[in-house]
């Protein structure tokens, strides 16, 4: 099993971990990730992504498996900051990434590295959208992604990309939030982390009485946003 952790003793890095799945010592691979890493079909390397605070780049890094050696696949820049944690294809030919170029233009783009020479090719722009997690479908014919579309939605919902055409179609639509993506080996399921938000409102005296729930809400779909006190006995929600 691999898993990044922060070093005790340098706080702003952290360090890719290995440990056999039955337990055991866990052994550093790799220093400074800053992201999840996604290993090659055929197991012998791992890629993942790493910021560079002095040039405010981000550099896509693979690593050999068997050296532990790392070299330097594609170099995003600060114009389009890197998302969430590159997917490497099955067929081995092509690393996912999600770039996001910055506001007023909010967009981002899913990428696709060549593995040995970096070329990069654009297969989708989503504009005012903040991709979180990739993963591509077990046949190669398609990426999905989780994300917030500002101009649709609230939460992070799902998404399928078709490869090689790049037509996106929603997958989820609903009020939960959908993250850290993964497919199974076998057929074409979907995991993902979902996460439910139940928001009420609560009175709390400021004499430190016990504080009093003002609504009684049990699904996301009418939990409140926003929520403002007008007057004494008025209160405003979204």
């Amino acid at each position: 099993l691999f898993y990044t952790a922060v070093r005790r003793e340098k706080r702003n890095y952290r360090a890719l971990l290995q440990v056999a799945s039955l337990g055991g010592t866990p052994r550093e691979r790799a220093f400074d990730v800053d992201s999840k890493v996604s290993f090659s079909p055929d197991g012998k390397q791992l890629v993942f992504w790493r910021r560079v605070p002095d040039t405010a780049e981000s550099l896509l890094v693979a690593v050999d498996l068997a050296t532990w050696k790392e070299r330097v696949v594609a170099t995003a820049t600060s114009a389009e900051p890197f998302l969430g944690a590159p997917a490497w294809s099955p067929d081995g030919k092509r690393i996912a990434g999600g770039l996001l170029r910055p506001a007023p233009n909010l967009e981002s783009t899913i990428v696709l590295f060549d593995p040995s020479t970096g070329r990069r090719a654009d297969l989708a722009k989503l504009p005012r959208t903040i991709v979180s997690s990739l993963a591509w479908l077990r046949d190669g014919t398609g990426i999905l992604s989780s994300g917030l579309d500002l101009k649709t939605a609230l939460t992070n919902q799902v998404r399928l990309h078709s490869y090689p055409g790049g037509h996106t179609s929603r997958i989820t639509n609903d009020f939960n939030t959908y993250d850290a993506l993964s497919t199974s080996l076998a057929d074409d399921t979907v995991a993902a982390v979902r996460t439910i938000s139940i928001r009420n409102v609560w009175f709390a005296d400021v004499t430190g009485a016990p504080a009093r729930p003002i609504t009684n809400i049990a699904n996301p779909e009418n939990s409140l946003l926003n929520v403002a006190a007008l007057d004494t006995g008025t209160i405003a929600y979204t």
